[in-house]
């Protein structure tokens, strides 16, 4: 079969007019299949001549590699290229990251958060030494945190203050041990003295738990017994006894010729503390002994300091 169908057909006889020999080309039709590759001149079919509707397949595209994808030049034109560097991309479309690709630079401030991490990721060599920290023993440690709760500092706090009793018989100072913080304190009044009839009365006694942790010191004053009487007469008050301001306690009361004294009087500053009344014989006053003797002196007070820690 002609590759070109004619337009127009004579017979012997016809008149030929101008119309019919126009027609033996505009009428021409171009048999299906007619032109081939060869018929066809070396970049003759430009991207105008495909149609939107063509549906070009994946088929009619050059062969490339395993794994190539297509990838323009500087000047534009597609070509097949095989992934390099940091990533890979196999046949299946999967993409696959070198080993140490991702560094500190390709991570966003912020973006690895904790749901990112997995169990036990972290370990104790990937921990930032922030104040070079080193392993060891801190004694009555004191730690310094910041707001992440990480300990930034630490130190070891001084050794622990071994419990100490002291008892004073005389007015002194007290002085804080290194390392102290609390302490008890027991403190008594003098007795008073007796009377020719009556014994004098015990002095006051107190007990208190101190915290002593902006004290450096403490003032203590200790009471004398009272004096007994020279004859039938009444006996002196025992002096009072005190721990600063925090525990006060009076004299007793000399003893008359008729009747005993009165008790001492006591006071404590702090909520805990716990009055004593008459702390025993060890703060009586004089006794009495006679209608025409005098009694005895009245002992004098104590204050006893206990440290705890």
């Amino acid at each position: 079969m002609p590759d070109i169908t004619k337009g127009k057909t004579f017979s012997s006889g016809d008149t030929v007019t101008a119309s019919d020999l126009n027609s033996i080309v505009d009428d021409a039709v171009i048999n299906n299949d007619a032109i081939t590759q060869s018929k066809i001149a070396s970049g003759a079919v430009v991207n105008d001549t495909v149609s939107a509707a063509a549906n070009i397949v994946l088929s009619k595209l050059a062969s490339g590699t395993d794994g190539q994808i297509p990838v323009c030049s500087t000047s534009g034109v597609p070509t097949y290229t095989t992934v390099s560097g940091d990533a890979t991309i196999s046949n299946l479309g999967g993409v696959t990251l070198a080993t140490d690709s991702v560094v500190t630079t390709n991570i966003t401030d912020l973006n690895v958060t904790t749901g990112k991490l997995a169990d036990d990721a972290v370990t104790a060599a990937k921990l930032v030494d922030m104040v070079g920290l080193t392993p060891s023993e801190y004694t009555s440690a004191t730690v310094t945190v910041d707001q992440q709760g990480r300990i930034t500092a630490a130190s070891s706090g001084g050794s622990a203050s071994t419990p100490t009793k002291t008892t004073y018989t005389t007015g002194a100072t007290w002085t804080k041990p290194s390392g102290v913080t609390l302490i008890y304190v027991i403190a008594v009044g003098a007795g008073g003295g007796g009377g020719s009839g009556g014994d004098g009365g015990r002095g006051g006694a107190a007990a208190d738990w101190i915290d002593v942790t902006s004290v450096s010191s403490v003032a203590v004053t200790v009471g004398t017994g009272g004096i007994a009487s020279g004859g039938l007469g009444s006996g002196a008050a025992g002096g009072g006894s005190t721990f600063g301001s925090y525990l006060t306690l009076g004299g007793g009361a000399g003893g008359t010729y008729a009747a005993d004294g009165a008790v001492g009087t006591a006071s404590g500053s702090e909520q805990s503390s716990v009055v004593l009344g008459a702390m025993g014989n060890s703060a009586s006053g004089g006794g009495g002994v006679g209608s025409a003797q005098p009694g005895g002196n009245g002992n004098d007070g104590v204050v006893i300091v206990q440290t705890i820690g």
